[in-house]
């Protein structure tokens, strides 16, 4: 997502998605295909004597479509990297029908805050009667949750108020929505968070250590085909990234680091409701050590 000329970022990552013919810089107005290959530079006979245009396509990324999302290798030439347990996370996302989701909105957020105090409130559900207590708290059982591990990847189950219609029963994953909520924290910085008729997937981006831009997308069965549904999911949307997300989780997350940065040698409590926080501290541990011996 760099033009090949001065390293101009071509598409903004927070661009809803749409159909187009090509891609142009905005800086010099160079153009490429969808297939990366470059088709045109300005004054290239005059500018850039000698150039081959065929050699200044767009770099290249190993990626592949699994579970309904685009999966990419950040770093050209990278081997695809051995299962982490992501094939297992994306049979999951088959069973629940993420592919067939449609794009509804997406948010950028700034948080005041490390990025991995964020991802703790979605490693366990104890918060979610106490913090949530104006917005979705009526919605779940208190402290009625599951978690295990795919590879590297956790996978939680939160108990909404109908689960106990399910006792003895054991429905496809897909039915089970309407009484649980599927979340899943993708190693290190990924939350998709399956609710009975909408998705939320969240990427976080790390700015500094007190510094976090948080993309969150919302995903629904159709896109709207009336005002009157396209209000509604407006509605919807505002609500939980202005009422839920940005006013309670985020904005606990960046209370949680100034407190943290005021008493820096506190010793923290973990409960048993809250095991997959300390997991998920180890395992970012264990990856940076690995990176530090490499």
């Amino acid at each position: 997502n760099a033009c090949r000329h001065r390293g101009t970022r071509l598409v903004d990552e927070a661009t809803a998605p749409q159909p187009c013919k090509g891609i142009v810089c905005p800086y010099h107005a160079w153009s490429y295909g969808t297939d990366g290959a470059c088709r045109a530079i300005p004054l290239q006979n005059t500018v850039f004597p000698g150039l081959d245009r065929a050699e200044m396509g767009l770099r290249p990324l190993g990626c592949r479509v699994m579970g309904g999302l685009v999966w990419v290798v950040p770093q050209r030439g990278a081997p695809w990297p051995a299962d982490d347990g992501l094939e297992s996370v994306c049979a999951d996302f088959d069973a629940l029908g993420l592919g067939d989701d449609h794009p509804f909105a997406t948010h950028v957020s700034q948080v005041a805050g490390n990025w991995k105090l964020i991802m703790d409130a979605f490693f366990e559900s104890y918060h979610v009667k106490r913090l949530h207590k104006d917005t979705i708290a009526p919605f779940f059982l208190d402290g009625v949750a599951v978690a295990d591990r795919q590879g590297a990847h956790f996978r939680n189950a939160v108990a909404r108020q109908g689960l106990v219609d399910l006792k003895g029963a054991r429905p496809p994953l897909a039915r089970m929505r309407d009484n649980v909520t599927f979340s899943y924290n993708l190693f290190p910085g990924v939350v998709v968070i399956f609710s009975p008729d909408y998705v939320n997937v969240m990427t976080l981006w790390p700015v500094a250590v007190d510094h976090t831009t948080v993309i969150h997308h919302m995903l629904i069965d159709a896109a709207p085909d009336t005002p009157e549904a396209q209000a509604h999911w407006q509605r919807s949307f505002d609500m939980l990234i202005g009422g839920v997300f940005e006013a309670e989780d985020l904005a606990t997350a960046a209370r949680v680091h100034k407190g943290l940065a005021d008493r820096p040698e506190e010793e923290l409590l973990i409960g048993t409701l809250e095991n997959g926080v300390a997991a998920f501290h180890e395992a970012v541990d264990r990856a940076l050590a690995a990176i530090q011996h490499v």
